[in-house]
């Protein structure tokens, strides 16, 4: 039989941690966005990082590369 503080404990883990729907919903958008890398033109890809290596223009070009490769909305915050 658990004690108080043990049930208190596990009540806070299960509150705290992703419920299974959350993290399922997430792993399917995670694939669909690798799914849709494959159908990225590379030599596109490549142009447009040249291009950022050259000009510094990241405000213009990130948003674009970023769409190529499908970043996530948490990628995209960490990259602005």
């Amino acid at each position: 039989m658990l004690s108080i503080q043990e049930e208190i404990e596990e009540l806070e883990l299960r509150e705290s941690s992703p419920q299974p729907t959350v993290i399922l919903k997430a792993e399917l958008r995670d694939m669909e966005r690798s799914k849709k890398r494959k159908g990225v033109d590379m030599t596109y890809l490549k142009n447009i990082i040249l291009k950022l290596l050259e000009t510094g223009e990241v405000e213009v070009l990130l948003p674009v590369i970023g769409m190529l490769l499908q970043f996530s909305p948490q990628e995209i915050r960490s990259s602005a």
